[in-house]
């Protein structure tokens, strides 16, 4: 069995994780988490034998929903270099503080950082140069022109 993390609180769920219905979006959790939301059909794993994740094409609520606004469409923002997660941890870490702390100091939420340094988010360019400002570092790759 795959295992796999909370879809709410991030953890390792250790147990099968429980499937809920979160205001018409499907996730699965751990026991936790579970009260957050409405239990569905069964507590199967995503993509495992007998819940193939194929629902004809259908949504589960009959709409199509657009993917939240906190994904950045790469084509939108500026070319970030690779590897930029690892260079912002690493000159977090150099000057000593907390992801707390360099969120009150860039006025950005703590779990932002915590997926921006994971490569889980691509921070916005308004993001990118406040963290650059403040870490002294460059986060832009410098060959592609910025107009």
């Amino acid at each position: 069995m795959r295992r796999l993390n909370c879809e709410i609180c991030g953890d390792r769920v250790l147990e099968d994780p429980i499937r809920i219905n979160v205001e018409g979006s499907i996730m699965f959790v751990c026991g936790s988490c579970a009260s957050l939301g409405k239990r569905t059909e069964s507590r199967l794993e995503p993509n495992s034998p007998g819940n193939s994740g194929d629902r004809s094409g259908k949504s589960l609520s009959g709409t199509h929903r657009s993917p939240p606004s906190y994904f950045v469409n790469p084509s939108e923002e500026g070319q970030l270099i690779e590897g930029y997660a690892l260079i912002l941890r690493q000159a977090r870490e150099k000057i000593g503080i907390t992801q707390e702390e360099l969120g009150k100091k860039v006025n950005e939420k703590p779990s932002t950082l915590r997926l921006v340094e994971r490569g889980t988010l691509r921070p916005s360019d308004s993001l990118t140069r406040k963290l650059e400002h403040y870490l002294k570092i460059d986060l832009q790759d410098p060959l592609v022109d910025e107009e």
